[in-house]
């Protein structure tokens, strides 16, 4: 295999792996890191809304909801032990 066949096989393995939780609208038994890569999220659950709309359903159904940004924090404070919904 050539290295322009390597790197077109490698890519398209990584994309896939990157894009299947957001295309399930949950990211659920996935290990979540911050962007460092230094802190490990603990939440058993983040949602990916898609609307405006689900993002209403998920706050109206949860008792426990945190958001979660960029993932730039160093420490827990995005963390929680009910359900994260992602800003993306």
């Amino acid at each position: 295999m050539d290295k322009r066949e390597f790197l077109k096989r490698s890519g398209a393995l990584v994309a896939g792996g990157v894009l299947s939780p957001l295309l399930s609208g949950q990211e659920n038994n996935a290990i979540r890191k911050n962007w460092a890569g230094n802190y490990q999220y603990s939440a058993d659950r983040l949602d990916l809304p898609k609307s405006v709309e689900d993002v209403q359903q998920l706050v109206k159904h949860h008792s426990k909801l945190k958001a979660l940004g960029s993932r730039h924090s160093f420490n827990s404070i995005a963390d929680t032990i009910g359900d994260q919904v992602s800003l993306e």
